[in-house]
């Protein structure tokens, strides 16, 4: 389980975080979410700025504080004040939301 200070820092740093910095890291830690069929390299930072904007802001803070901070899925319960087994359901309905939206921007 996380420290009380860990569990603090979490919050802050995902509301200090401008969309520049959080796509810059979230396309380092892309690899994550898998491959997206037929995705062209030219216009894939776009296309994960848009997506990751997108997301509704609890599945943002779910996709970068496990795949971006490299924090733990139990840390993420603890700063979201929630079960583990729910923390990982909500990050895995992130994920899957991101890729949906990364695929339906290729399309376009």
């Amino acid at each position: 389980m996380a420290s009380v200070d860990q569990q603090r820092g979490v919050a802050p740093m995902f509301r200090a975080l401008n969309d520049s910095t959080a796509v810059d890291s979230l396309m380092s830690a892309a690899a994550t979410l898998g491959p997206v069929p037929g995705q062209r390299q030219a216009g894939h930072e776009t296309m994960l700025r848009h997506a990751f904007r997108s997301l509704p802001s609890r599945w943002r803070q779910a996709i970068w504080t496990v795949d971006v901070l490299g924090c733990e899925v139990a840390e993420l319960a603890a700063a979201l004040d929630l079960d583990p087994a729910a923390a990982g359901s909500l990050l895995a309905r992130a994920r899957q939301a991101l890729r949906a939206r990364m695929q339906e921007l290729e399309r376009r």
